[in-house]
């Protein structure tokens, strides 16, 4: 996704999923760390 295309909304769950991600650090090896959030933008909820 180019930046022009991503929304507040993006950036928003995108920083949620890193911080998500972030808590997996040194617990997953040798897979990779990762955080996922599933949510509806018209409305703003996390499912």
């Amino acid at each position: 996704m180019r930046p022009a295309q991503r929304s507040d909304f993006d950036t928003q769950m995108m920083q949620i999923a890193l911080g998500v991600a972030a808590r997996g650090l040194g617990r997953t090896a040798p897979n990779p760390s990762v955080g996922a959030v599933i949510a509806d933008e018209r409305t703003g909820e996390i499912i």
